[in-house]
């Protein structure tokens, strides 16, 4: 806990102030609209079971506004959790082209989870078609990702998260292997955390709350848990 108490106040205060400073105007954002942003489609309970009723709320939901809604969220949430492979990105890169390739990284590594958030919605909306009520939902959601924090894969991906990669300097080689590396460690970060970002999805009250609580779940993960991080903070 204190090494990730640690890391957040050395994001903070360090030279990589402004990842800290995006992932805080993200959850301002949240805050003021959170009933546009966070899957307002989803946060009522009346739901009738059936196909069509799954068509409907995958229409209903299917919007540039729930898009939104989703990166916002991942803004607030993951950016201090990029910290250290940016450095990576950062450390690794001509000086010409460092600005390009955390660009690049940080469209991987997004684009990956805006991907899953699409996967994770319409899991959310089968979850609570099939539950019949928020909080059923909610309480499936909570047993499973309690489960899947004890499992082998868990901890694979967590590791994953922490694995840095050799990045070509020169020509397009480098700006696919920014891109890659960005894709490398959403893909992780997903598989990590998939269900943990079930638990504010599922809830029918309390969306803010929730994400931060998931958010400091996440952050103590990320920080407090490899015993040798493969990445030295120069960001």
């Amino acid at each position: 806990m204190r090494r990730a108490f640690a890391a957040l106040r050395e994001m903070t205060l360090g030279p990589s102030w402004s990842i800290a400073a995006l992932s805080a105007l993200a959850w301002s954002l949240v805050g003021l609209f959170d009933s546009a942003l966070l899957m307002p489609g989803l946060c009522s309970s009346h739901w009738t079971a059936g196909t069509g009723s799954l068509a409907v709320a995958i229409w209903t939901n299917a919007t540039a506004a729930q898009g939104l809604s989703w990166l916002v969220m991942l803004l607030a949430m993951m950016t201090p959790l990029i910290w250290l492979p940016l450095a990576h990105v950062w450390r690794h890169s001509l000086y010409a082209r460092r600005g390009r390739a955390v660009a690049l990284f940080v469209a991987g590594y997004f684009g990956v989870w805006l991907i899953a958030m699409a996967g994770l919605t319409l899991l959310v909306i089968a979850l609570r078609i099939a539950a019949g009520s928020a909080s059923a939902a909610f309480a499936v959601a909570a047993c499973s990702a309690a489960l899947w924090q004890l499992t082998p894969i868990k901890l694979a991906s967590l590791r994953r998260c922490h694995a840095a990669e050799p990045l070509p300097a020169f020509g397009l080689a480098a700006e696919f292997a920014s891109l890659r590396f960005g894709a490398a460690i959403g893909g992780a970060c997903v598989v990590s955390c998939w269900l943990l970002m079930l638990l504010p999805l599922t809830s029918d009250v309390a969306h803010i709350a929730l994400m931060a609580a998931v958010a400091a779940i996440m952050l103590v993960e990320r920080y407090a848990w490899p015993p040798k991080p493969a990445f030295r903070p120069a960001l």
